[in-house]
């Protein structure tokens, strides 16, 4: 099993790497906040988008479905997205759009 939490950058080339360590029928879990709708980055997260869209002018923060399909096209059975529950803490600022994908090899 491989868990990542809060790495904010998903492509297919961390896919692949990932895929590679597991053995088949190992999970691949993310936790992590994504966009609420496309092309809106969680509140938490604006500094982070607008670096990304430095980088690259196409860029946008990625909602958990736009991720679950980058890892169904990169070759992985996908098991579950889900919106975790709010924790109920005005103090953090990752309480809102927080996601678990797992995904099988």
């Amino acid at each position: 099993m491989v868990i990542e939490c809060d790495v904010g950058v998903y492509n297919e080339e961390l896919f692949k790497k990932v895929q590679e360590a597991l053995s088949p029928g190992g999970r691949y879990v993310i936790i992590d906040q994504f966009a609420p709708v496309i092309g809106m980055a969680p509140s938490s997260r604006i500094a982070w988008a607008l670096q990304g869209s430095l980088r690259d002018s196409d860029f946008t923060y990625p909602t958990a479905e736009e991720i679950a399909s980058k890892l169904e096209n990169s070759g992985y059975s996908l098991v579950t997205v889900r919106e975790l529950p709010k924790t109920g803490s005005d103090i953090s600022q990752f309480t809102d759009d927080m996601y678990l994908i797992e995904a099988r090899v």
